[in-house]
Parts: structure tokens; C-alpha cells; sequence
């Protein structure tokens, strides 16, 4: 009783064929192109997820440490403080005592001299003199021993802080999504103008350092700016030979800043008072610059990466096959030294030619992160294999690129005035600052090791912009 049952070749011979299966066949490769695309996205979130969870777990237990290590701190602090009070008040009854008996002994010889004299009326009368003022001086040692005594103990008094929250608190560490959208709160506008500045400020870079404090780029007053972490006001600046680009810290003690217009990096000690401590010398205009695994990372304005080892040595050149025209983009890594150590090479699209910006490289140098004028956000591997490039409707002119240290990557998108947030594979979790009135006001942005504070610098108003993290 089945209806509109058709037998195939009869269906087909009578009807023109509509499907294309050239067409078809391509569409199925596109869609298993994006299927393999973003399982691959899936397989490397499972396996960071799985990695954050040891890393977790690890945490906890170093935190754990550290507890137990602070409490047999305070363990002992408390002990030595019984100790040093118990002492003291020992010292003062010991010292009571010692006078006591020193007065009872006197008595004693007194009442014993007294006693054995015999027939001897002069001697009795100078015993008795010297008798007299032995009881009267062991009546004065009472009465002062009785005024200015008061019977003291030790008493331990539980700390009403300490235990009182431990019992409120029921995880060691707060537990939380590692790429979740940051947010932020309280703007403060901070002026970092310096007298000596001639022109207004133009400050195309920003870093943390480890004590807190804050290292300016002023592009175009040719200075180093540092602040103080706290007021954000300028304490001290270095006086650079040109203009500036992107700067980044190399240690605990120095930053390097690239010098365009000398091709240059400069390495700058921020020790005491900021002094250079070496110079690199390159044959191509450098702009973007990034510091990870021991090596420096350069970039030209146009399309190569280099990397060279800490002792100078060439490792490689790596191209991106993702474009393909006659023009590079390149990204330097120079040693700290100064030697040349490898070359990634970006060809651009044929459509539009690539213009780094900054550059940011993960920790172990296992990616690299650019952000092209043209070309929006582009990652990918140390070996030219790009990861993604994300140049969506969000993103327009990006300028500073900057990798927290919970690994998420935020960038600086000039042409919409705002800040984006990325995971470290290059998915856009979302705006953290959104769109303001003016425009073209967004070149650096940066965070601290604590995840606290976020700047944003900006062009052509002699300020930066600070925000509690919440």
C-alpha cells in the first residue's frame, strides 16, 4: 500500500539530473575540512584541559606547602615568644628570690654571731648594733618584694582571625574557567607626560615588571618611562637614541626595545638608575619584538620571523604557507647577546600585503603571535604551520598583543578603540574593553603577573588608562 515508491534508473531517465557531484564532492571536502578543523580544536582543548587539571592539582599542593610551611613559621615565631616572655618574668622572680635568700642568710649569720657570744658584753653590743640593721634591712626587702610583685603565669590567647576564617573556608583555592572573559572595573586615567617631553606622548608599548612597577614606551618623546606601581606617576626615564616600538622584558634586571629607525635593539638595565647594557644591531628595520625560551624574537614591518640562539647562532627560517606573493613579513629572534639565531618568514596574500604590528610568543616558544595591520590576529607554530588566523568582524587594525599569565592572549584593536580577549590557539572568547567615542586610541595593552591590573596606553593625550581586574 506504499505510495510514491520510484525505482532509481527509471527516475533518473526521466528527470533532469539537478545534483552536481563534482559540486558535491566539494562541499564534503570543505566540510570535512572544517569538521577536522575544529576537532582538532576540541582534541587540543581536551589536552589542555587535561594538562590545567595536573597543573591544578599541582598548584594545590604547592599552595598546601606553602601553608604548612607558613604555619611552622608561626609555630615557631609563637614558641620563641612563650619562650622570651617566660624568660623574662623567670629573670624577675629568680632575681626576687636571689635578694631573699641573700637577706636570709645575713640573717641567719646575724642570729648565729648573736648567740655565741659569752661573757663579752662588747662584742654582744656590736652584734646587736649589726643585728638591728639585719632585720631591718630583710623588713625593707619584704615589704618591697610583697609592693612590687604580682604572681604572673603565661596565657595562650587563640589568634581570632586564623581559625575563625578557616572554618568559613572550605577550598584552599578558588577554582575557575582559565580562559574566562576577564572583566574589568574602576577606570583611573594616569598622566605620564614628563617636563622634559616635547612633544605630546605616544606610548606604543607597555610592560610589567616583577616588583610591580611599569615600563613605558613613549614612541614619540624617544624615552623609557618608568612608574610607580602604585600612583602610575613617572619616577624615572631613559633618553633613547630614536623613535621606539615594542619593548619587552628579558629578565628580572633588563627590557629590550627595537629602534626602527636604527635597526636596533637596545637591552636596558632597570636595576638601580636605567642604563643600556648592550645593543643588537640588525640588517632590517625591526618593529615587533617578543623574548621566550632564551631567545629574542624581531619582526620587519613586512613578513619573516628570526630566531637566533643566546650565543648568536642561526637556527632557522620558518615560512608561512598560508600566503603566497613575492612580499615577506619577517620576525627576527636574536639572542640577548645579540646573536642572530633563526628567520620566520610570512609570505602575505596576494590581495593584501601582511604589516606586523607586535609580536607575543608563548613561554616555550612553541607559538608565535602577530597582529597585522591588514590580516588581523595570526598564530602559528615554530615551524611555519599557521594555527589560525582570525580576522573577523571584532577585530580592525590590530595593534598590542599581550599574553596573560593564565595563557589567554588579549589584543589591542586600534581601529574600534577596544581590547579583545583570545584562548592561546586563537579562539575569541570576547571584548574585555568595549568601544568608546574616539578612535584609533588603542595601540599596547598589558597586565600584571597577578592578573590585578590592566593599561592600556594611548596616542596623542599624554595618558594611559589603568582597570581593576575583578
Amino acid at each position: 500500500m506504499c505510495q510514491d515508491i520510484l525505482y532509481i534508473p527509471d527516475f533518473i531517465q526521466n528527470n533532469a539530473r539537478t545534483e552536481n557531484p563534482k559540486k558535491i564532492q566539494q562541499e564534503l571536502e570543505a566540510s570535512a575540512k572544517i569538521l577536522d578543523e575544529y576537532l582538532d580544536d576540541f582534541q587540543q582543548a581536551r589536552q589542555e584541559l587535561l594538562k590545567s587539571k595536573a597543573d591544578s592539582i599541582e598548584e594545590i599542593r604547592k599552595f598546601r606547602q606553602e601553608v604548612n610551611a607558613r604555619l611552622d613559621e608561626m609555630e615557631q615565631n609563637s614558641i620563641a615568644d612563650t619562650e622570651d616572655k617566660f624568660k623574662l618574668l623567670m629573670k624577675e622572680i629568680e632575681d626576687r628570690m636571689s635578694l631573699l635568700q641573700k637577706n636570709q642568710a645575713s640573717v641567719t649569720s646575724a642570729k648565729d654571731k648573736l648567740a655565741s657570744v659569752k661573757n663579752n658584753v662588747s662584742q654582744e653590743f656590736v652584734n646587736a648594733k649589726k643585728g638591728i640593721k639585719v632585720a631591718s634591712d630583710a623588713k625593707v626587702c619584704v615589704e618591697e618584694s610583697k609592693a612590687g610583685f604580682r604572681s604572673k603565669n603565661i596565657k595562650i590567647i587563640p589568634d581570632q582571625i586564623i581559625l575563625p576564617k578557616l572554618k568559613e573556608t572550605n577550598m584552599l583555592l578558588k577554582v575557575a574557567e582559565k580562559d574566562s572573559l576577564l572583566q574589568v572595573k574602576n577606570k583611573k586615567t594616569c598622566n605620564v607626560k614628563t617636563p622634559s617631553d616635547t612633544e605630546v606622548c605616544n606610548i606604543s608599548s607597555v610592560c610589567y615588571l616583577e616588583d610591580g612597577s611599569v615600563i613605558l614606551c613613549d614612541n614619540i618623546n624617544k624615552k623609557l618611562k618608568r612608574l610607580d606601581s602604585s600612583s602610575y606617576t613617572v619616577k624615572e626615564y631613559y633618553d633613547l637614541p630614536c623613535y621606539s616600538w615594542q619593548m619587552c622584558p628579558i629578565n628580572k634586571h633588563e627590557v629590550a626595545v627595537s629602534l626602527y629607525m636604527k635597526n636596533e635593539i637596545h637591552l636596558i638595565s632597570h636595576s638601580n638608575e636605567m642604563r643600556k647594557t648592550n645593543e643588537i644591531k640588525t640588517d632590517f628595520v625591526c618593529y615587533g619584538l617578543a623574548h621566550a625560551d632564551g631567545n629574542l624574537y624581531i619582526s620587519d614591518k613586512h613578513t619573516s620571523v628570526y630566531v637566533y640562539s643566546v650565543s648568536g647562532r642561526k637556527l632557522k627560517c620558518i615560512s608561512m604557507d598560508l600566503y603566497t606573493s613575492d612580499k615577506h613579513t619577517s620576525v627576527y629572534a636574536y639572542s640577548v647577546p645579540g646573536r642572530k639565531l633563526k628567520c620566520i618568514s610570512m609570505k602575505p596574500s596576494k590581495k593584501r600585503e601582511l604589516n606586523i604590528m607586535n609580536l607575543a610568543v608563548s613561554e616555550d616558544g612553541s607559538k608565535i603571535y602577530v597582529t597585522c595591520r591588514n590580516n588581523g590576529l595570526i598564530i602559528l607554530d615554530n615551524n611555519g604551520q599557521v594555527i589560525r588566523n582570525f580576522n573577523g568582524p571584532e577585530i580592525q587594525s590590530p595593534w598590542g598583543i599581550f599574553q596573560t599569565s593564565s595563557g589567554s592572549l588579549l589584543v589591542a584593536s586600534r581601529g574600534y578603540n577596544n581590547v579583545l580577549q583570545f584562548r592561546p590557539r586563537g579562539q575569541f572568547i570576547g571584548k574585555v574593553i568595549k568601544s568608546e567615542a574616539r578612535k584609533e586610541n588603542c595601540p599596547a595593552v598589558a597586565c600584571n603577573q597577578q592578573m590585578t591590573k590592566l593599561i592600556v596606553s594611548t596616542f596623542g593625550d599624554n595618558n594611559i588608562e589603568v582597570y581593576d581586574i575583578v
